[in-house]
């Protein structure tokens, strides 16, 4: 391990106000260094949570959310991607279509009741949740959104940032 330059001078040149910074810093170093030796072996063993995903992974992904935003835009696929490529956000490619922000909140708060639909269901087909336990999740999804809605902050896990679109003017 490497020792901060500050930690090799003569100790009786410095001053008691010095020493206590020197303390601190030192201190402040450790975990710093503590990580830097860590974080390679965290990053060869795919990352904090090893979310390794393989590029095809990658492409379907990306390829399923232009062709779900061009459904929420009425718009081509392609031309999405030429959005997403030029910097464009969701909003503003929204406007250009003549689309507000409200109407894409309503249509991607549409979009993802029926997902949470589907997937509740796959769940109550697959064993792994009851009726019971679907029909309450839906509820309270529900309910959190129309709080979330009538506050004012909207549902920012559809507009927020997403692979390049945010909710930017």
């Amino acid at each position: 391990m490497v020792l901060p330059v500050f930690c090799m001078i003569n100790l009786s040149e410095r001053s008691d106000k010095n020493m206590k910074k020197i303390k601190v810093l030192t201190l402040a170093l450790i975990p710093v260094l503590a990580i830097s030796v860590l974080m390679p072996g965290w990053a060869l063993a795919g990352g904090w949570g090893n979310n390794q995903i393989s590029p095809d992974q990658i492409a379907s992904r990306f390829t399923d959310m232009f062709n779900q935003q061009a459904g929420w835009l009425g718009i081509s696929a392609d031309e999405i991607k030429n959005g997403w490529a030029e910097g464009k956000t969701l909003n503003q490619m929204a406007g250009e279509h003549g689309i507000t922000q409200d109407q894409l909140r309503q249509k991607i708060q549409d979009a993802r009741l029926v997902s949470l639909k589907s997937e509740l269901q796959v769940l109550v087909d697959k064993g792994v949740i009851t009726q019971t336990q679907a029909d309450r999740r839906l509820a309270n999804q529900q309910d959190n959104t129309n709080k979330r809605t009538a506050g004012g902050h909207g549902m920012m896990f559809g507009l927020g940032r997403h692979h390049g679109f945010d909710q930017r003017q």
